[in-house]
């Protein structure tokens, strides 16, 4: 089942206004633009293995070519999955990111370590690298 991620906190924005129900980002000016998004990946609890998936959606539909994956296995209880993607955006246009578990137990988690900052579950960071769509 497809969720969107949820951004809580915002640090800095430009040329973007988060969504009413903070699951999106919306467009405010044209141009060409760089994204990546990085899911902290766990369960709530030991030892679940499984898949869980990481994509861009772009005016409410899945980017093709943009989903990665991240397995935890036994051996492997935490992992991050890690997605990016260049794109014209118009202003008006919505980019968000979603997810996807195989398992129930399966998502995105924050950890605090002893001693260290807190790992975000999230991370969406994007930045525009041209005004205009370069033509053929």
């Amino acid at each position: 089942r497809s969720r969107p991620v949820q951004m809580e906190m915002v640090h800095e924005i430009k040329n973007f206004e988060l969504g009413p129900k903070k699951d999106s980002l919306i467009v405010k000016e044209d141009g060409v633009y760089f994204f990546i998004a990085s899911g902290q990946i766990g369960s709530v609890e030991n030892n679940a293995t499984g898949n869980v998936d990481l994509w861009f959606v772009k005016n409410g539909i899945g980017i093709p070519d943009s989903t990665c994956r991240e397995s935890l296995d036994n051996k492997n209880s935490a992992g991050l999955a890690i997605s990016q993607f260049v794109t014209h955006l118009s202003a008006g246009d919505t980019i968000a990111t979603h997810f996807a578990t195989s398992r129930p137990l399966l998502g995105l988690v924050t950890i605090e370590p002893e001693g260290a900052p807190t790992i975000a579950s999230f991370l969406f960071s994007i930045f525009k690298i041209n005004s205009e769509r370069e033509q053929p």
